[in-house]
């Protein structure tokens, strides 16, 4: 970790996650977990350098839509999208707070949320739907099969 320019000196946080094995939730910080289609979660950033991971399991060729705004504070809030086994984001929002996606291989997913800068708290609200496979009912009764 080094000063950006390498001439001022301060104070930094720092924050890791390893989002193909985890945990990804720790003692203080228990945002995240498992997320299944038409399931809607709630969380916090404590501070700009705090991020929350969710898994899914998809099938390769399922479409899922994956929603997350902020609801608090002034986070803004990002998305990523990691394939099984890790590797290089599938895609992510840079701010935008939705991603639709076609799954490109069966397994595991991680959907990471962050604050676009890294500088922000606040609370937001996560909804990830299988428009493929569903299911299209569960914690919002909207929706029919």
């Amino acid at each position: 970790v080094m000063d950006y320019n390498a001439d001022q000196a301060g104070s930094y946080s720092l924050s890791f996650m390893d989002v193909s094995m985890g945990p990804l939730t720790s003692g203080s910080d228990t945002d995240g977990g498992s997320i299944i289609s038409d399931e809607i979660k709630t969380g916090q950033m404590q501070q700009g350098v705090d991020f929350d991971a969710f898994t899914f399991s998809g099938l390769a060729g399922n479409r899922v839509l994956i929603t997350c705004v902020s609801t608090g504070g002034a986070l803004n809030t990002n998305l990523l999208l990691y394939p099984p086994g890790g590797g290089t984001a599938v895609t992510y929002s840079s701010g935008t707070d939705y991603l639709d996606v076609q799954l490109p291989v069966t397994g595991p997913y991680t959907i990471v949320v962050d604050d676009i800068g890294y500088d922000s708290p606040g609370n937001y609200t996560l909804s990830m739907n299988n428009v493929t496979a569903g299911p299209f009912t569960g914690a919002d009764p909207d929706g029919n099969p």
